[in-house]
């Protein structure tokens, strides 16, 4: 089921950030595991990083690339004329959340918080999958 975002609530933790999108029923919460402050700004800007699983530049790494798009790349596509229809968190892939911007009629996999950023500016409505969620109130706010 297709769950509508009401509001997002941002939090400090000690392992990063924690943003927590609230809808009628459910409320899907995601935390930035970043190892340090540089692989999360590279994550946000684009720029080239090293691999999570094994340290390598992932130009030089044998792991799957990533290709959820970064906020440079989400930028370039939407220009002067774009309009940002929605963004929908509606899967997994190795424990991180999948989501997928639309833009321009066109359906885009992006980082879910960059995602979610790029949404809130242009004034987007915000969807979660309710299988990636929790009940209402059974997180400790």
């Amino acid at each position: 089921m297709k769950v509508l975002v009401k509001d997002i609530k941002l939090a400090m933790t000690q392992v990063g950030g924690a943003m927590r999108l609230v809808g009628e029923k459910y409320n899907l919460d995601m935390f930035s595991l970043a190892p340090d402050a540089f692989f999360a700004m590279a994550t946000v800007i684009g720029k080239e990083q090293s691999c999570g699983k094994c340290g390598e530049q992932c130009e030089n790494c044998q792991h799957e690339k990533d290709d959820r798009l970064g906020l440079a790349e989400i930028i370039k596509i939407l220009g002067t004329n774009a309009k940002v229809e929605e963004l929908y968190i509606n899967g997994t892939k190795e424990s991180a959340f999948i989501a997928e911007l639309k833009i321009n009629g066109e359906t885009k996999r992006v980082v879910p918080s960059i995602g979610v950023l790029v949404a809130k500016i242009f004034g987007a409505p915000i969807y979660f999958e309710s299988d990636l969620a929790k009940k209402e109130n059974t997180l400790a706010a």
